[in-house]
């Protein structure tokens, strides 16, 4: 990356006295945060390459259009990676009203949090074979 990046960085590490909390010049935190995203660029990359797929620069990194996910036992399909507690609450196999309040676990989710409780207006990120279990509830 170019100087002026490095001095703009140094320029807003001072200005918000970043380098005070380590007692690092801002021109060496500057340089350092420099390196940390040419590493993050050259490992995305090496990943890229890894999965055989196309990287340059500028690209956007496509990802698959279909999960298949579970829910409640049964396999559903959802076109995106991100799913929220309405998503999973609308693909419920039940006669029940969709208004009230569902409880829904999941499992073997991405690795961020592969594990835990969807709430109401939380996501979860998916991959093929995440598992939900929803199910009414009086809990509010």
């Amino acid at each position: 990356m170019s100087d002026d990046f490095i001095k703009d960085l140094e320029h807003v590490i001072n200005c918000h006295s970043k380098e005070n909390g380590s007692n690092t010049p801002d021109w060496i935190l500057a340089e350092f945060l420099n390196e940390c995203l040419s590493a993050w660029n050259n490992a995305v990359r090496q990943r890229e390459s890894w999965y055989g797929r196309d990287f340059s620069p500028g690209s956007i990194i496509s990802e698959p259009e279909n999960y298949t996910i579970i829910i409640n036992g049964k396999e559903k399909i959802v076109n995106t990676s991100e799913v929220c507690y309405n998503d999973i609450v609308m693909l419920v196999d039940t006669d029940r009203d969709k208004s009230l309040l569902f409880t829904i676990t999941y499992s073997k989710a991405e690795e961020l949090k592969p594990e835990g409780i969807l709430a109401p207006g939380e996501v979860v990120w998916v991959k093929d074979g995440t598992i939900f279990n929803a199910y009414v509830t009086d809990n509010a």
